[in-house]
């Protein structure tokens, strides 16, 4: 599980990140698909559960937010592990045969960002076409807009993910997250680890202690953080 270190990033020591979930808006700050080797301060702190010792880690993602967001119902192409720090994540999910009842398309990305010192709110086309997003939203479900979602409602179940724990996802399945804040913190903090399944399961029946640039070990990659001011990764090198 994360240390308090890493629950601390949101402190009020950290004026950006503090003020700006202070403010009337619903924001949520979140490193979209970032690379481990990207966020040398965060990974130090992490302190993995022993189950997570052969997991062979594609990426690792931040959250956090007011308590007030929602993503959109989307899948993703590998398994992935969402542990929730603070506050509590509600988990809506269906298997991978729902795909066609769940209204998916080609979308364009849309960003929205937040400016604290000008109060500014936008919302930008980032130039992505992504095509794993569903049309539902099960916030507020539209049976007359999209008729199969009564089909698929019947295979759904719903997940509550509280403080300490982590959900398991299987890739392909098709999720949608809605974020509850910490009533003493006043934010939602979670991380999701997304994992190469076939690497994992061959790590666990043989473990090897050999570095796999593109899906590593948190401890590999911990201990190539420490090693020196900069690693390499994915046939490139950066500093950290």
């Amino acid at each position: 599980t994360p240390s308090h270190t890493f629950s601390n990033l949101l402190t009020p020591s950290h004026t950006f990140s503090h003020q700006a979930l202070q403010r009337d808006v619903n924001l949520t700050l979140y490193t979209r698909q970032a690379p481990l080797w990207s966020m040398p301060q965060l990974l130090s702190t992490v302190v993995p559960y022993r189950w997570m010792a052969h997991l062979r880690v594609v990426d690792l993602n931040v959250w956090a937010g007011d308590g007030l967001f929602r993503n959109t119902m989307h899948n993703d192409p590998f398994d992935n592990f969402l542990c929730v720090l603070r506050g509590t994540k509600h988990v809506v999910t269906f298997p991978p045969s729902a795909h066609h009842l769940l209204y998916y398309a080609r979308r364009n990305d849309w960003q929205a960002y937040y400016t604290p010192s000008r109060g500014e709110y936008r919302r930008r086309d980032v130039g992505i076409v992504s095509d794993n997003t569903a049309g539902v939203n099960m916030a507020a479900p539209d049976l007359v807009a999209h008729p199969l979602l009564v089909d698929a409602l019947k295979q759904s179940a719903h997940t509550e993910v509280s403080s300490g724990d982590c959900l398991y996802l299987p890739r392909n399945h098709h999720h949608h997250v809605f974020s509850e804040a910490d009533t003493d913190v006043g934010y939602n903090l979670a991380i999701n680890v997304w994992v190469d399944r076939e690497k994992s399961i061959a790590q666990a029946e043989r473990p090897s202690t050999d570095v796999d640039p593109v899906a590593p070990t948190l401890a590999q990659a911990q201990a190539a953080l420490a090693a020196g001011p900069s690693c390499e990764a994915s046939g490139r090198t950066e500093e950290v």
